[in-house]
């Protein structure tokens, strides 16, 4: 009978090990599928460890151990062993209390009770506290990460996340009624194993109470230190090794015995990361606004609300309110645009274009899409053959990436331009002219960096003089503008035709060897001259060049910066220039290169609002092309002259 005792004792602390692990397991299961036999084997070493050293640093094992396979990574084993430690503390602390109030145990029993209310209101009172000075103790964690190099600042920092964030999903993830089942029917075994375990040492003339044993296993200095064997009966230290390390190697040896399921390409991609960003460098942008609060809190939520599903592999945001990620689900790589916050109906009305002219234009095959009033994306398919056109460009010969540009702008004469169309009149132009030109150049006023500089008649950029902005106010008058534009006619168009919304396809030599992506379908004055002088913007202006610059000097009327166009670039300018003049009349060209210029100054207000020194070179830009406009088409071609 004594025998069976301690078997029944042995097998539920078995149990009891197997639905902590399971519990273990919700905690991982709220981001990824954990695996039962490395957890398991986790736990096991962790155990053996706990009773080997103090402060229970056994568990750093299981953080090991079990974060070495998890996608996620030791950011969320640390996490999921903290909250599992968290919610033992505060079940045990409630179970000292139910043997004070009921007058169960000696004085040790109260010295543990006042030290587990410490405890837990510790763990309690310290994160409400951080929560209402969250701001102030992000910053501060921000500016200590910092301290080391990138790659420690983004393991700390990537760690803290996980806490937080695996703390917030406790609650509002989790299936607490699943939780709170498990916890007490592990604790119910638990406490079964330990009364068979005592019913067993009193049967073979130990005395020795529940109490005791409780007390040994939980009581305020098994915190901190190994397991108490002073407080054992000499006779017992055998048989107490054999019931705390016997349940741990049978467990062990049934992980063994498990078998691993084959992994499938897809690799349960479907569960969520902590932080879905593949590469560091993104992953740290994304830490750092989080901790510096330049990101809403509404922002942050939403952000992961739509990502937290997806692997990202790379983030090729670049500048614009709405952000484009390559990201992969399921084992599928796609691309996936989204905004937040601001700009929802621009985006949307993006997609409903796409949506439209598909059957009609090469472009970008929309795979899901989503909008609320507070977002708004949309997964478009990924291309192993599809190259952006500036990389293309760059790497291939002039006359092939002119044969592309060539069959974008065909296409779109063919069949987007072909449609049905008006004439132009004077109070769209007229709105036009206000919103992309006159209240540009007031803000530009408004700014405390170009307030300067426009007091100045001349500039000097990059050591070479040029009228500043006042001296071409005649140019970008109403009136005159209106003049320019009045023979423009309206259809749809593309509306942000850049070098970088273009793709090409590398393995297609011939007709349609592109699509394009990322339209701006409401531009007011829906000419297609807009759209021939996006290119322009790129390949004559050099803009994909330009807004990659980081470092500008300024002083007085001195603007500096490293400017530099590709000969590639310069290519295909020449031969776009060429095709303008032999197939458009100079009313037409005129009007194109003037859309050009209103496209730079449609581009500073935003630049402005992002880095207004850094806006600096996009103005000098403007100025550059101006004179230029004005030295083609006014001094030489008299184009400008009515």
């Amino acid at each position: 009978m004594s025998v069976l005792l301690f078997i029944l004792s042995i097998v539920l602390i078995c149990i009891a090990h197997i639905l902590r692990i399971y519990r273990w397991s919700l905690f991982i299961k709220i981001y990824e599928k954990p695996s039962f036999k490395v957890l398991t084997q986790a736990l096991c070493g962790g155990y053996l460890l706990n009773n080997i050293v103090p402060y229970k640093l056994g568990d750093l094992f299981r953080v090991y151990f079990a974060g070495r396979k998890m996608k996620n990574k030791y950011a969320l084993s640390f996490a999921s062993v903290i909250m599992d430690r968290y919610l033992d503390v505060l079940f045990i602390g409630f179970v000292f209390l139910l043997f004070y109030f009921f007058r169960i145990g000696g004085r040790e029993i109260g010295n543990s009770v006042l030290f587990y209310i410490r405890f837990s209101l510790f763990l309690l009172i310290i994160p409400c506290f951080i929560y209402i000075f969250k701001n102030f103790f992000k910053n501060l964690l921000l500016n200590c990460a910092k301290i080391f190099n990138l790659k420690i600042e983004t393991a700390l920092l990537t760690f803290i996340w996980a806490g937080i964030s695996n703390f917030k999903d406790l609650f509002l993830r989790i299936n607490k009624i699943k939780l709170l089942f498990i916890t007490l029917g592990m604790w119910g075994l638990y406490f079964s194993s330990y009364y068979y375990y005592v019913k067993f040492l009193n049967s073979i003339n130990v005395e020795i109470s529940f109490i005791n044993i409780f007390e040994m296993f939980f009581a305020q200095h098994n915190i901190t230190e190994t397991f108490n064997w002073a407080l054992c009966n000499s006779s017992i230290i055998i048989l107490q090794l054999f019931y705390l390390i016997l349940p741990i190697f049978i467990l062990l040896v049934f992980s063994f015995l498990l078998k691993n399921k084959k992994k499938i390409i897809k690799e349960d991609d479907t569960f969520i990361y902590l932080l879905p960003y593949m590469d560091s460098g993104d992953k740290l942008n994304f830490l750092e606004n989080y901790f510096s609060n330049s990101k809403t809190k509404e922002y942050i939520n939403n952000y992961l609300k739509i990502n937290r599903e997806i692997s990202i592999v790379r983030d090729y945001s670049k500048g614009s309110k709405a952000s484009t990620i390559l990201a992969i689900k399921d084992g599928q790589l796609f691309w996936r645009k989204y905004t937040l916050e601001v700009d929802v109906d621009k985006l949307y009305q993006q997609i409903l274009w796409l949506e439209k002219y598909k059957d009609i234009l090469p472009l970008s095959n929309i795979l899901f899409k989503e909008k609320s009033s507070i977002y708004c994306y949309y997964d478009m398919q990924y291309d192993s053959e599809a190259v952006e056109f500036f990389e293309y460009i760059h790497t291939n010969t002039g006359q092939k990436s002119w044969d592309i540009l060539l069959q974008v702008i065909n296409k779109l004469n063919k069949v987007l331009y072909s449609q049905a169309h008006t004439n132009a009149d004077s109070e769209t132009i007229a709105k036009y002219i206000d919103t992309k030109v006159t209240k540009n150049i007031e803000i530009l006023k408004q700014s405390s960096v170009f307030k300067k500089l426009l007091q100045y008649d001349k500039l000097l950029i990059n050591g070479q003089e040029y009228n500043n902005l006042s001296h071409y106010y005649k140019f970008l008058d109403k009136n005159y503008l209106t003049n320019i534009f009045k023979n423009d006619f309206y259809c749809p168009i593309h509306g942000d035709l850049t070098i970088e919304n273009i793709i090409a396809l590398r393995s297609k030599l011939t007709q349609d060897s592109f699509y394009l992506i990322d339209p701006n379908p409401d531009n007011i004055h829906n000419s297609p001259n807009l759209d021939l002088a996006k290119i322009l913007q790129s390949i004559h202006g050099g803009y994909e060049f330009l807004v990659a610059v980081k470092e500008v000097s300024l002083n007085g009327n001195k603007v500096t910066f490293a400017s530099k166009k590709s000969s590639a670039y310069e290519y295909l300018y020449s031969k776009l220039s060429q095709y303008l003049r032999d197939n458009f009349s100079p009313e037409q060209v005129r009007s194109i290169y003037f859309h050009e210029i209103i496209h730079w100054l449609r581009l500073l207000p935003y630049r402005i609002r992002k880095n207004e020194k850094n806006a600096i070179i996009c103005f000098a830009q403007l100025v550059i092309l101006l004179e230029e406009l004005e030295e083609v088409f006014i001094k030489k071609d008299g184009l400008l002259n009515e």
